[in-house]
Formats: C-alpha cells, sequence, structure tokens
C-alpha cells in the first residue's frame, strides 16, 4: 500500500479531506461465489457476484480489498469509477497521463509504465522509499514532475495578478519619468 502519512498522523485535522486513493492506480474485479442462502433444487447454490476493488500506488504491490468492507468515506470516493466499470466503461485515469509528457523520453516513459506509474502527478508524489528503490535514471524525474505540475497550475487568477502588477510598474515608471522631464526643465531654466 501507500507511505505512512506522517503528517496526517500528527496533524489528524489537517487535510482531513484529501483523497485517499488520490495517486492509486484502482481496478475493479468481479468473482461469482455461491450464495449460501439461496440453494436451488439441485443441490447447488445460486450465484453471486463479489466485486474485489484492487489498489496500487506505483512501486508497491497491489492490494484487493472488497467492495463491501470498505468505508463509506472509501465507497464515496471511488463510486464514480466503480459506476464506470459497472457500466463495461475504461476507468478514467486521474490526472495528467504521462504518455503526454513530452520531455520524457521514450525508454524512460516505459521504465514508468512497467513499474504501474500512468500520471504525472503519481511521479511528483514519490518520495521516500519508493524513490530509493528506483533505478537511478528515474530518480530525478519526480523533481522534474513537480515542477511541471506547478508550471502548468499558474492560473487566471496568477495572471490578473501579475497584469495588476505590471500596470503598477508601468504608472510608477510614467511618475519617475514625468518627475525626470520636469527636472530637466528646471535645469534649463537655470
Amino acid at each position: 500500500m501507500g507511505s505512512v502519512d506522517w503528517e496526517a498522523i500528527e496533524n489528524p485535522n489537517k487535510n482531513r479531506n484529501k483523497p485517499e486513493f488520490e495517486n492509486a492506480n484502482i481496478k475493479f474485479e468481479a468473482e461469482w461465489i455461491d450464495d449460501k442462502d439461496k440453494p436451488k433444487k439441485d443441490g447447488t447454490f445460486e450465484q453471486k457476484k463479489r466485486v474485489i476493488v484492487l489498489i496500487n500506488y506505483p512501486g508497491m504491490d497491489v492490494t484487493g480489498i472488497r467492495w463491501d468492507h470498505m468505508s463509506p468515506r472509501q465507497r464515496q470516493e471511488l463510486q464514480s469509477r466503480y459506476d464506470q466499470w459497472e457500466k463495461g466503461e475504461e476507468i478514467t485515469v486521474q490526472g495528467t497521463p504521462i504518455v503526454n509528457w513530452s520531455v520524457m523520453p521514450r525508454a524512460t516513459y516505459e521504465l514508468f509504465i512497467r513499474a504501474g506509474f500512468q500520471t504525472i502527478e503519481q511521479i511528483a508524489a514519490i518520495s521516500g522509499n519508493v524513490n530509493t528503490e528506483l533505478p537511478t535514471e528515474l530518480k530525478r524525474w519526480p523533481k522534474k514532475a513537480k515542477a511541471f505540475l506547478d508550471a502548468a497550475g499558474s492560473d487566471q487568477a496568477q495572471v490578473a495578478h501579475l497584469s495588476e502588477e505590471l500596470a503598477d510598474a508601468k504608472k510608477y515608471i510614467k511618475q519617475l519619468e514625468d518627475k525626470l522631464e520636469m527636472m530637466v526643465k528646471q535645469a534649463a531654466v537655470n
């Protein structure tokens, strides 16, 4: 499973709404089992479906949990993906697929895919033991992924703030130019 989140343990009220499966690859599997409460006349039992949720944090082992054994909060977090699976649709990847990251060489991409990574966010979240277990050629990529996501995170509010700063700077430059012009005129008169 994922690494221990010491920050959450030390500060239990902070990040309480952080998704538990944020960087996990999620798959669902159905297995058919005998329903012991519904015997048939021929001595066999009716079959019922049991759903297993396969949770894989990249670079870690896969963990399987029965859907009906998950907490309500966990089921709520995975409900949209479960609904997609129930309809037979492909489960959408949560995050920016690494296949869309043009700075990554094909060989590096293939190494990350084999290790279970699907998104740039998953690579950016690598820390601790997972990072030390990575092959040397992959260890520099978490830092690059974080920088990429930070750069991609610049939104309209940041653009508006920078535009305001630019307008203020232009006003200040205009005031300085006016003062300089006035000083030059005074120097010419004297």
